[in-house]
């Protein structure tokens, strides 16, 4: 049937992430280090170049031409 699962955004100042179930609690997990301790990737990125426009007319002939490609 698959997780089910749904968010209450509780905040606390526990410093832990707690998942409750049925008001059991399911996992009661430190959340510094997950934050602390985990990788940061920080990966080196470039710009990504501006395109043309897009001109209206041709925007309507390829919307035409797949339209003839449905029967």
């Amino acid at each position: 049937m698959g997780t089910r699962f749904r968010c209450y955004r509780n905040l606390n100042d526990t410093g832990h992430l707690e998942v409750v179930k049925n008001g059991i609690s399911e996992a009661n997990i430190p959340i510094d280090p997950m934050v602390d301790q985990s990788p940061e990737y920080d990966r080196p990125w470039s710009e990504i170049p501006k395109q043309e426009q897009i001109r209206s007319s041709d925007y309507r002939q390829r919307v035409r031409y797949r339209m003839y490609l449905k029967f």
